[in-house]
């Protein structure tokens, strides 16, 4: 390296739990401004109540996905590793393509798995999106709903599991096994195994595990983070409007 030269800053161990600390503290300082709100308002707090309100969970998760995102991003802006999988690079018209097409190969495999599950497993796969707290269930709710889980979940966790994580993985371990990584954990974090749990759970996990694995594929064969949000927002999407199509609300 020449005298000058800027030194190359690469995603290191400490990296990766900066996104998901933040990903935690954000929430339950919205929990606690939420709380002061109703109490300045003099609205006696239910604590039981809010936790089944839509627009309270909508705010917590929210909280939670934008202090992943902003750190995950402040973290990618600093890294200069030329090696990096993938940032959020300009996308070009194919590797857009690329996340579209990937995005409805994925949900004809996953809903034909989910199918088969359900009818010889006896399993309630597809009753899972259904199940989300802050899956909505009105016209009222919708935007909100939509902005959660089809705009801001696919944002922060693209660039925390396809930005950092595989990044990490890659320079430590090769292409493979970052690939493994992101996608282990992308699967395990979102805790199907725990919530529903069971075999509907543990096989939701490796769903989401495989649908990491593609997301992964996506953004290192685009170079771009871009593309994979594509596939992710579309793919949360499809599942929160068929939901909502198919079960709207009494």
């Amino acid at each position: 390296m020449s005298d000058g030269a800027p030194a190359i800053r690469r995603v290191r161990w400490h990296h990766l739990l900066t996104p998901l600390l933040a990903s935690l503290a954000a929430p339950i300082l919205a929990a606690i401004v939420i709380a002061g709100w109703f109490l300045l308002a003099g609205v006696p707090l239910q604590p039981a109540k809010l936790a089944q309100n839509f627009y309270v969970l909508c705010l917590i998760q929210a909280a939670s996905q934008i202090g992943m995102l902003g750190t995950a991003l402040w973290l990618l802006s600093r890294i200069n590793d030329p090696a990096l999988p993938a940032r959020f690079a300009p996308p070009s018209r194919r590797a857009l393509l690329l996340g579209l097409g990937a995005a409805i190969a994925c949900m004809l495999v996953f809903s034909g798995f989910e199918y088969l599950c359900d009818t010889f497993l006896h399993t309630h796969m597809g009753d899972d999106a259904a199940r989300l707290p802050i899956a909505p269930r009105s016209w009222a709710q919708l935007p909100l709903g939509l902005l959660v889980i089809a705009v801001l979940a696919p944002l922060s966790e693209e660039a925390y599991f396809r930005g950092l994580v595989l990044g990490w993985g890659q320079r430590h371990w090769g292409q493979g096994a970052a690939i493994a990584l992101s996608s282990l954990l992308f699967g395990l974090v979102h805790l199907k195994w725990l919530t529903p749990g069971g075999l509907d759970g543990w096989l939701i996990s490796a769903e989401l595990a495989a649908m990491g694995v593609v997301l992964a594929l996506v953004a290192m064969r685009t170079r771009t983070l871009w593309a994979s949000c594509v596939l992710h927002a579309l793919n949360n999407l499809c599942a929160v409007a068929l939901m909502f199509v198919s079960a709207p609300p009494p």
